[in-house]
C-alpha cells in the first residue's frame, strides 16, 4: 500500500493506563475498516488480530498498544500503517470496595486513580452507618489508614493513588437493637463497654409500661434474662452486651 503515516494516538483520558486482561479496545488502522474495531484481550492480555494472530498487549499504555499492532501489520500486510488504540471498557485493574458505602462492589481503575475518586464513584460514605475510618488494604499486605477529617479536607492521604489489587474498607458502625417498652426503640450504635442500661438510656429510656422484671438479650441462639429493675437499684450487677445483641424489654401486662 502507498505510504501512511503513523498516529501513536490514545485518547487523553486514557493517560498512562496499563492494558489487561478482559480490557476492550477500539483499534482503528486509518484506511482499513475491515481490520478496524473493537477488541476484547484475552486472559492473557493478548488480542487477536486479523490475519497476524495474537498479539501481547499486556502491561503496554495505548500508545505502546498501537506501536505493537503496527508493528505486527508492517511488511506482509501494511505499509507504514497509522493505527490508533482507545479503551473504551475497563476490566483489567480491578479494585473492591465494601463497609459503610452506597454502592460497594468492584471498581475498575481508570489509570491513575484516587481514594476520594473510587469513593466518589461508589456513591460515597453511608453517613447513617459509616465511622470515622477508611482502611485501604494492598495486595502487598500493607495497610493505610484514612480519616473522614482527612477526606474531607482532601488531604494528600486522601489522594492516595490505588492500585490494582487493593481493598477499600469503610469501616462501619456495629449496632445492638433494642426493642419492645421503650421510647425510641431500634439500632443503638455498640461501642466497647455498653451494658443494658446503657443501651436502654440510648432508646430514650424505658416507657411507663415496661414490665422492669422481665427483659431479655437474644444473643444468637442464647436468651439471657435481664432484671433491669435490680440493675437499676443496685442490686444486681449491669450486663455487657455484645455488638449484635437485641435487648427487648417486655410490656407490663397490668
Amino acid at each position: 500500500m502507498v505510504g501512511l503515516w503513523l498516529s501513536l494516538m490514545a485518547m487523553a483520558e486514557d493517560g498512562d493506563y496499563r492494558l489487561g486482561p478482559r480490557d476492550v479496545l477500539d483499534v482503528a488502522i486509518y484506511g482499513e475498516p475491515t481490520l478496524s474495531g473493537p477488541i476484547t484481550l484475552d486472559e492473557r492480555g493478548a488480542a487477536a488480530l486479523a490475519h497476524v494472530g495474537s498479539v501481547a498487549l499486556d502491561g503496554l499504555t495505548p500508545e505502546q498498544a498501537a506501536l505493537r499492532i503496527r508493528e505486527a501489520y508492517m511488511g506482509d500486510w501494511l505499509v507504514d500503517p497509522s493505527v490508533t488504540v482507545r479503551v473504551t471498557t475497563y476490566r483489567a485493574q480491578k479494585v473492591e470496595v465494601y463497609g459503610a458505602i452506597k454502592k460497594p462492589g468492584p471498581y475498575y481503575l481508570q489509570g491513575e486513580t484516587t481514594l476520594r475518586e473510587v469513593l466518589g464513584e461508589a456513591g460515597w460514605l453511608d453517613s447513617t452507618k459509616a465511622t470515622r475510618r477508611v482502611e485501604v488494604r494492598r495486595a502487598s499486605g500493607e495497610r493505610v489508614v484514612v480519616s473522614i477529617d482527612d477526606l474531607m479536607a482532601a488531604t494528600a492521604v486522601a489522594n492516595l493513588v490505588l492500585a490494582p489489587g487493593d481493598v477499600v474498607d469503610v469501616a462501619q458502625d456495629v449496632f445492638v437493637y433494642v426493642s419492645g417498652s421503650v421510647k425510641s426503640p431500634g439500632d443503638v450504635g455498640f461501642i466497647e463497654g455498653m451494658t443494658a442500661t446503657v443501651a436502654v438510656t440510648e432508646a430514650g429510656g424505658w416507657t411507663n409500661t415496661a414490665s422492669l422484671g422481665n427483659a431479655y438479650v437474644l444473643r444468637g441462639t442464647e436468651r439471657i434474662r435481664v432484671n433491669l429493675r435490680r440493675i437499676h437499684r443496685g442490686k444486681q450487677a449491669d450486663l455487657p452486651l455484645h455488638a449484635g445483641d437485641r435487648l427487648v424489654i417486655r410490656e407490663s401486662p397490668f
